[in-house]
């Protein structure tokens, strides 16, 4: 990956893990990055670039912002 590329977007949702990072969760420092994201923010990768991570809210997450707007 070295520099080819200055932002990283990784999703990362709330359900289990996807059988293709299946496995990466046991080896991660942060589990609150996700398991792409952990490795992307890893210091085995020689990369200078940002990362940005994308978490995707739940149900009661939408129902919260369904309230606040019904206000």
């Amino acid at each position: 990956m070295g520099n080819d590329y200055d932002l990283y977007i990784v999703g990362r949702g709330q359900t289990g893990s996807s059988p293709l990072t299946f496995g990466l969760s046991e080896w991660g420092d942060c589990p609150e990055l996700g398991p792409l994201g952990d490795t992307l923010a890893s210091s085995n990768i020689v990369a200078r670039a940002s990362i940005l991570i994308v978490h995707q809210g739940g149900a009661l997450v939408d129902e919260l912002v369904h309230q606040h707007l019904s206000e």
